[in-house]
């Protein structure tokens, strides 16, 4: 009796294993539903989050002028009773979303709204920082021919070198001044064609840009006005990539509000030494368009020696420029009072070394910009209508970068400026207005 009631107990607990075993494979078929369902959309999810990428940088700093107040482009202008600040000059984040045929770009900037006020002006914002748009536009890849693309937006302006060097890369803290006062923010509203081979092609190393924009920077549109903006470039290297070189040519053609009746574009030159603008005071002239035209020419080099990675870059840019008497900064409101028409030449040259198995690079930069070629020195006279529209400036900038990382970096720059002594009251002389600035940047 005891051997059935064991063989019994056997095999009932034989058969409540295989019942227990037949529930845990109908749970683990359940679970392998959901758990694949949730890798479906995984897979989903890392497929958009593949094609987003975001990246950013803040440069914070400590600046120094020589004197309180000082007017400058290296950030803006000092307020009236400070000679020193630090600022958060950039913090930039930029979005990219690409796919097979487009690519959505976004770039915001949180910065002090102080500094964007225009050259020769001082702001009074109160607000600590501010939120402004950067890059915003999107990039369409042509599918019935590879080597064209649209891009639609806010976006840079295909002139020279500097304009598109990203500030994160940029060996020195600012931008030349005649590039911030051609191209304020550097960036436009407007459409922009590409031709580029693709890279298998032996003409990859050519580029060719062109594109019609509002003329207003990234302010709104303020006349009816579209200006045409194209470029040429060419980069290419030796075999081995120890010389790497770029050239480029620049065309921009476009035109300036007038709002008002009088025009100054002739220099009179009778007397060499106190010359006068002659004003053209006519009606017509009253919603005209002051020629903006500008040529320009770019190369760079690069050199990997046994000293390390020497870099070479220069710029020259010529043409006609409107402005008022007080400055010739391109305008983003319409202009008032009267216009000012200049011929102007500017340029900069870039020498830069980076110093071989150390992490420490070298830098000079020669930054010069006459708005006004037909008069100098103290033939800039206010008795002539002559302004501060029509002062030459050169500056001379020492600097030495320090490469922690490739995310972190620390500046230590030097500006000499030097404008021309003129015969305008404060201006006789040479201005107190040289910036050191210490800057540490991080990126990610």
């Amino acid at each position: 009796m005891a051997k059935i009631k064991l063989s019994l107990s056997v095999i009932l607990l034989f058969i409540g294993a295989l019942s227990l075993s037949a529930q845990e494979v109908t749970f683990n078929d359940s679970t392998f539903n959901e758990l694949s369902n949730r890798v479906n959309k995984a897979e989903s999810d890392m497929a958009f989050w593949k094609k987003l990428k975001i990246n950013g940088w803040i440069q914070a700093q400590y600046q120094h002028a020589d004197s309180l107040g000082a007017a400058s482009v290296a950030g803006g202008n000092f307020q009236p009773y400070s000679d020193n600040r630090i600022i958060i000059r950039r913090g930039r984040v930029k979005f990219t979303y690409e796919q097979a045929f487009a690519q959505y770009v976004l770039q915001i900037d949180v910065v002090d709204p102080t500094l964007t006020a225009p050259l020769g002006t001082t702001s009074t914002n109160t607000i600590p920082f501010a939120v402004n748009v950067r890059d915003f536009y999107v990039k369409i890849n042509a599918p019935f021919w590879n080597p064209l693309t649209l891009t639609v937006g806010m976006q840079n302006r295909p002139f020279g070198f500097e304009i598109a060097q990203s500030s994160q890369y940029r060996e020195t803290p600012e931008r030349s001044r005649f590039t911030q006062s051609l191209f304020p923010n550097e960036r436009d509203l407007g459409a922009m064609i590409t031709l580029q081979a693709p890279k298998s092609s032996p003409l990859h190393i050519v580029k060719i840009n062109a594109g019609i924009f509002n003329g207003a920077g990234i302010a709104r549109e303020f006349d009816s006005k579209k200006d045409f903006v194209g470029q040429i470039v060419l980069n290419n290297s030796t075999k081995n990539e120890r010389i790497q070189y770029g050239l480029g040519v620049s065309y921009y053609n476009g035109g300036v509000l007038q709002t008002d009746s009088t025009v100054y574009s002739k220099v009179d030159l009778t007397n060499s030494t106190t010359p006068v603008y002659v004003a053209n005071k006519v009606g017509s002239n009253v919603g005209a368009y002051g020629k903006r035209e500008y040529y320009g020419v770019d190369a760079q080099i690069s050199i990997d020696n046994f000293l390390g990675i020497t870099t070479l870059r220069g710029e020259y840019v010529t043409g006609t420029q409107p402005g008022v008497a007080g400055g010739s900064r391109s305008p983003e409101i319409a202009p008032v009072g009267a216009a000012y028409i200049r011929n102007f030449s500017a340029a900069y040259f870039y020498f830069v070394h980076k110093i071989a198995n150390l992490p420490f690079q070298v830098v000079y930069k020669y930054d010069v910009y006459d708005p006004n070629t037909k008069v100098s020195g103290y033939q800039v006279n206010s008795a002539g209508k002559f302004g501060l529209g029509d002062i030459k400036y050169t500056t001379n900038g020492f600097g030495l970068n320090y490469l922690v990382t490739t995310n972190l970096k620390f500046m230590f720059y030097y500006d000499m400026v030097k404008n021309e002594n003129v015969a305008i009251n404060l201006f006789g002389y040479n201005k107190k207005d040289n910036i050191f600035t210490a800057r540490v940047q991080y990126r990610f």
